[in-house]
């Protein structure tokens, strides 16, 4: 389940930038970045307090996944409503208030993933000062967020292909809950005399993104060859 999470935690990761760097207000980005580590530093006494047993026991189980599954389907919605936003302004159609404070609301995906990376980040460093650990992440957290939206704006400057690729993770990101939940152990009517292979599935998932990847990208990888071939002759 562990290397399921950290997929989710890149995907997640990814998805937030793209939506950050979509929003017309380039100071968003520094408030966002903001709000990030101080909830950070918000659930440092949180953090605090887990188990790593305990922890590892509920991460195994399907109640995670049950959860999980319901603030995806909410995640989802919100997204759909990000990309409707959004292609509004891109076209000049905006319709109402709501429509448009709906580009402004953020993935709430990224607050769960900061609070599962903060408490690995204590079991990692087991002996050292909790409270610097936090602080240091809080700042790396910070220049994430801010950093990576200012990268992929600059490496991708139409705002129509970082809006499909938003919409393409939060559709690997549900396909990902569901197989989960779907192949649980738990969720099946007989048992196996192996567990579920995580690892395998995550690396199926990985795999089926970068072919989408490089589809998206066909025409500009065909033409890239066509010019080193054009270069050699």
């Amino acid at each position: 389940m562990g290397d399921i999470l950290l997929i989710f935690t890149l995907l997640i990761t990814v998805k937030t930038l793209l939506m950050t760097g979509l929003v017309p207000d380039r100071r968003y980005a520094a408030v966002f970045s903001i709000v990030c580590m101080a909830f950070v530093g918000i659930m440092h006494p949180w953090a605090l307090e887990q188990n790593k047993r305990v922890l590892e026991a509920w991460l195994e189980g399907r109640d995670i996944l049950t959860d999980l599954s319901l603030v995806i389907m909410i995640d989802l919605l919100l997204t759909i409503g990000f990309c409707i936003s959004v292609l509004d302004r891109m076209t000049g159609d905006v319709k109402g208030r709501f429509r448009r404070a709906l580009a402004y609301v953020p993935s709430l995906l990224m607050f769960p993933t900061l609070y599962y990376v903060q408490i690995n980040l204590f079991f990692m460093f087991v002996g050292r000062d909790f409270l610097t650990i936090t602080i240091v992440y809080a700042v790396v957290v910070g220049v994430v967020v801010f950093g990576g939206t200012w990268l992929l704006r600059r490496a991708m400057p139409s705002a129509s292909t970082r809006l499909e690729l938003t919409a393409l993770v939060e559709l690997l990101i549900f396909l990902l809950i569901v197989c989960c939940t779907v192949f649980h152990p738990e969720a099946l009517m007989y048992s196996y005399s192996s567990s579920v292979d995580f690892g395998a599935l995550g690396a199926v998932v990985l795999l089926v993104a970068a072919l989408a990847v490089i589809g998206f990208y066909r025409k500009e990888i065909i033409r890239i060859f066509k010019r080193k071939n054009k270069i050699s002759k």
